[in-house]
């Protein structure tokens, strides 16, 4: 008998898995350019985008063999879970300092996370490539 060799089309898989995310990241970029006074809002994007992530986390590990350890993959979407986690804790802050009328704080605020986010993504992005290429 002879062996047969089972691959992965990779570059198609990490496409069709990382590209919703990739959307799904922009999306909830948006909640960041809200005012804090629509502090709900904000907090539904971020809450959407950890609940999306995590339907979206289970259906790609239930793609995958099962296996004792996590695979690249997965820390794609831990690390946009963890930043829509911020994402909220920003807004609730946020709300807190222009409640108090700390408006040169909510401002300053608002300024760190609308640049931290997507140099958070690109950090991401640049660790994911350098551990895993």
């Amino acid at each position: 008998m002879g062996d047969v060799a089972i691959g992965r089309d990779i570059p198609s898989f990490l496409t069709k898995n990382l590209l919703p995310l990739l959307l799904l990241v922009a999306v909830s970029y948006i909640a960041l350019w809200l005012p804090f006074k629509e502090s709900g809002a904000r907090i539904s994007f971020g809450t959407a985008g950890i609940l999306t992530g995590a339907v979206m986390l289970s259906t790609v590990t239930n793609s995958l063999p099962q296996v004792d350890y996590t695979v690249a993959i997965e820390w794609a979407y831990y690390a946009f879970i963890f930043l829509s986690g911020c994402s909220v804790l920003v807004s609730l802050i946020g709300r807190q300092l222009v409640d108090r009328r700390q408006l040169a704080g909510a401002r300053a605020l608002e300024r760190a996370s609308r640049v931290a986010y997507p140099i958070a993504v690109a950090a991401v992005a640049v660790g994911y490539w350098v551990a895993f290429h």
